[in-house]
């Protein structure tokens, strides 16, 4: 196992590309990028991707754009209700699931294996998992469920960068969600969300 790993870190390094990430991120670019009208007027939903793999930049600005920490208190680049920060990305590689610790901007492994399949039909180099902790943040008592807000503003937070970098990207709803958990033997208190497929575009 432990060869197996240094392989894949030794490919990673090889080739630049997210698909086998070390502990660290590079540091995510807080300036520059498409001006946001112009990322809104791109912003749109695209099915179809290439297999090219993320480079470990765009990877870290796009999860840093979904729910980093953007100011020295450790808050957030999406609000949350009463600041209960929730929300997590677990994000799906060919080589495992992996938490993405947004404090610290790296990715953490959970699981190796490849659960890319079953978060959705399309074929994405990456895949989002955008996942509540339930004990972190309950349904008020008339039933509003602001996890599920909080969810839709880091993938909107996330589409916006697809569209300013080049990317495809599809929020998808049509998953099984306990299959999903039990596949990544995730404990009962996370609950996912939505996820979205994440690449190039085909064409």
């Amino acid at each position: 196992m432990k060869k197996l790993f240094l392989l894949l870190c030794v490919c990673a390094a090889v080739t630049g590309v997210a698909s086998a990430p070390a502990d660290g991120l590079p540091p995510q670019a807080k300036r520059g990028g498409m001006p946001l009208l112009e990322a809104l007027s791109r912003r749109r939903t695209i099915r179809e991707f290439r297999p090219d793999a993320l480079t470990d930049r765009q990877l870290n600005e796009l999860l840093w754009a979904a729910c980093g920490v953007n100011r020295p208190d450790g808050k957030r680049t999406i609000p949350t209700a009463m600041n209960r920060q929730d929300l997590s990305v677990i994000v799906l590689l060919p080589a495992g699931a992996y938490w993405y610790d947004a404090p610290a901007a790296k990715l953490v492994l959970h699981k190796a294996g490849d659960f890319r399949p079953q978060a959705s039909r399309f074929d994405a180099p990456v895949k989002l998992l955008f996942v509540s902790d339930t004990e972190k943040l309950k349904p008020t008592p008339d039933g509003r469920d602001f996890a599920a807000v909080h969810a839709g503003a880091a993938a909107q937070n996330a589409a916006l960068y697809c569209a300013s970098e080049g990317l495809a990207n599809v929020w998808v709803g049509g998953f099984d969600p306990a299959a999903l958990s039990q596949a990544l033997e995730l404990p009962a208190k996370w609950k996912i969300q939505l996820t979205m497929a994440v690449g190039l575009p085909a064409k």
